[in-house]
Protein backbone atom coordinates (compact mmCIF):
# COMPACT_ATOMS: atom_id res chain seq x y z
CA UNK A 1 0.00 0.00 0.00
CA UNK A 2 2.50 2.39 0.89
CA UNK A 3 4.86 1.59 -2.01
CA UNK A 4 1.45 2.22 -4.31
CA UNK A 5 1.07 5.76 -2.62
CA UNK A 6 4.84 6.18 -2.88
CA UNK A 7 4.78 5.04 -6.92
CA UNK A 8 2.11 7.66 -7.65
CA UNK A 9 3.13 10.84 -6.22
CA UNK A 10 6.33 13.10 -7.03
CA UNK A 11 8.51 12.81 -4.52
CA UNK A 12 10.75 15.79 -4.56
CA UNK A 13 6.81 17.64 -4.21
CA UNK A 14 6.40 15.38 -1.17
CA UNK A 15 9.20 16.62 0.75
CA UNK A 16 8.73 19.90 -0.13
CA UNK A 17 5.53 19.44 1.56
CA UNK A 18 6.46 18.52 4.46
CA UNK A 19 9.38 20.83 5.19
CA UNK A 20 6.68 23.22 4.73
CA UNK A 21 4.80 21.74 7.37
CA UNK A 22 7.64 20.85 9.90
CA UNK A 23 10.83 22.81 8.98
CA UNK A 24 12.10 20.32 11.32
CA UNK A 25 11.56 17.58 9.40
CA UNK A 26 14.61 15.75 7.86
CA UNK A 27 14.95 12.16 5.57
Amino acid sequence: MAKDFLGDINLDDLVEEVYRNDPKATL
